[in-house]
């Protein structure tokens, strides 16, 4: 059994902002971008692999129009392989994608269903993943309808998108937990002017656990539903800055939503709509105003059997 280990990564950045948040964007390769539906990408903090789910194909569990988590890596001269379906540990008769892993990939999530609000965490042991329990809260969960969760571990925090039951658009609302308890705080909605009056979806925290890449439809911008980056503000993790919108090197007319970041090649991973088609996979290299400021970390990732790799 092979391991993989990446060094120590500092990374540290300052710089005046600009009015874009990165280079050219860059749609994924056909044997990613296929002619079905890929979605929701999930890249480990090395860029060399990303996790996505991909709708339509017959090599999906049950019904073809179901999205299982596929993954795909880079080789040695940095292109994309040919993704790999991610198996059955992950993968069930319903819509499953990963949307989270912690920092040594000894844990993930996994969304069971779409809108279901339905997570289960995965217990990855050497060469075993196993499912173990559904996402636990501190009191009952009832009240909420829970689209879409983004959790890190390391840091005990975690970023949730909520349907409002009575108007039926979403909000974010952010949940903690200490090192020594295995259930997660219920909801608090963000404050700061994230939410707004129509949707805020697909949260993605940096590992640094103060920097939240997000879609909103709420907060102007290029199309219908733009990407927004917004920054912890102060001690309180209920309380976050003003949206700013990522600019036109991410955002078009179209639809941008579900982003990843890629810490140490500084590119940012997403989905964008397009018409016909429906949605694909995109990368960008971002300006280093719009990575976390500061921070340290230590990865080790594998395959979807539980398998360490190189």
């Amino acid at each position: 059994m092979k391991k993989w280990f990446t060094p120590l990564v500092v990374v540290c950045y300052m710089a005046v902002a600009p009015n874009w948040a990165g280079g050219q964007t860059v749609a994924l390769p056909e044997q990613i971008n296929t002619t079905f539906e890929e979605n929701q990408p999930l890249v480990t903090l090395d860029g060399k692999r990303i996790y996505f789910s991909r709708r339509g194909d017959q090599r999906n569990m049950g019904d073809r129009n179901n999205a299982d988590c596929w993954y795909a890596e880079k080789n040695s001269s940095g292109e994309w392989t040919d993704p790999i379906h991610c198996g059955m540990v992950i993968n069930n008769f319903e819509d499953n994608a990963l949307v989270a892993t912690d920092f040594r990939s000894s844990w993930g999530l996994v969304k069971d269903g779409t809108d279901t609000g339905r997570f289960i965490e995965l217990e990855i042991n050497g060469p075993k993943i196993e499912r173990t329990n559904q996402l636990t809260w501190t009191d009952s969960m009832s009240n909420f309808q829970v689209l879409d969760v983004h959790l890190l571990t390391e840091r005990g925090i975690g970023i949730l998108s909520i349907r409002n039951h009575g108007s039926g658009d979403t909000d974010l609302y952010v949940t903690v937990r200490t090192a020594k308890d295995t259930t997660w705080s219920m909801p608090i909605k963000l404050k700061g002017g994230i939410n707004g009056r129509q949707d805020e979806r697909y949260p993605h925290l940096a590992p640094d656990g103060e920097t939240l890449y997000f879609s909103s439809t709420s907060h102007g911008g290029f199309g219908g539903s733009d990407i927004f980056i917004s920054r912890l503000d102060g001690q309180d993790p209920s309380v976050w800055s003003s949206p700013k919108n990522m600019g036109r090197s991410i955002n078009s007319a179209l639809d941008e939503t579900a982003s990843s970041l890629s810490i140490t090649d500084r590119t940012l991973y997403f989905v964008r709509t397009l018409p016909l088609k429906g949605s694909d996979l995109f990368s960008v290299n971002l300006e280093p105003t719009f990575m976390p400021q500061s921070m340290s970390l230590v990865a080790i990732h594998s395959d979807c059997q539980g398998q360490l790799v190189k």
